[in-house]
């Protein structure tokens, strides 16, 4: 274990802080002491990503292969469209809690 004077002098300091010209030197040499902001994505970014799941992959297929010609057709559409919907906001939800 190192003591205080061991640690002060590995870093160039002392109990009293950095000398003015210690701190420009850093300054220059590493930046300021800054984070960047991250980018935000947008909701409906978002929302399309959830659809990027081996999950929704059978359903999706069974809409978008739906040709819907009748009152029945357009009924199982709907219904396969609201479990994939369903499906999506349960994922982006359980994702929220999780990250």
């Amino acid at each position: 274990m190192q003591t205080l004077k061991q640690i002060f002098k590995e870093l160039s300091t002392s109990e009293k802080g950095l000398t003015q010209e210690e701190a420009k030197r850093r300054l220059t040499k590493y930046g300021t002491n800054t984070l960047k902001q991250a980018e935000q994505t947008s909701p409906f970014v978002i929302f399309l990503e959830q659809f990027h799941s081996p999950v929704l992959y059978t359903p999706l297929t069974s809409f978008f292969h739906t040709v819907p010609l009748s009152i029945q057709d357009w009924i199982f559409a709907l219904g396969v469209a609201s479990m994939v919907f369903v499906a999506v906001e349960a994922q982006k939800l359980f994702n929220s809690k999780h990250h």
